[in-house]
């Protein structure tokens, strides 16, 4: 598997941050993550067009059937483009054909990990909490 870090619009220790919550409607995902030390604001990392995701409960990913170094991986950094990657693997044939495009992306926190595939790159950017 080979990590691409993705530019974050603060410094978010992934061990301390958390998955709050997710929304998705028609293809549209948004979900926001806690930052460490500041209550009052979260990172929302925003997709106008998905074509599947997953929320995994737990940080290290032992669920995956990969265990080769994860080449890229930076060490409490969230967010990421992923490639060959066990989730990209196991969509079918068909799914991949349709979406030649499509690319995955992984939010790693310290209780949670976010997979999605889409053909848009997500918007990242700090909301405040409600």
């Amino acid at each position: 598997m080979r990590y691409f870090a993705l530019k974050m619009p603060v410094e978010i220790q992934a061990s301390r941050s958390g998955l709050l919550r997710t929304n998705y409607d028609r293809g549209i995902l948004s979900a926001d993550f806690t930052i460490p030390d500041d209550p009052k604001r979260l990172c929302r990392i925003s997709f106008a067009d998905v074509e599947t995701f997953r929320v995994l409960d737990e940080m290290p990913l032992s669920t995956e059937d990969d265990d080769a170094a994860w080449d890229g991986h930076i060490p409490e950094h969230v967010a990421y483009r992923v490639e060959d990657a066990f989730f990209w693997r196991i969509q079918s044939d068909l799914f991949r054909q349709t979406f030649p495009r499509a690319q995955q992306y992984q939010f790693i926190t310290g209780l949670m990990c976010l997979d999605v595939i889409s053909l848009e790159e997500p918007a990242l950017t700090i909301v405040a909490a409600a």
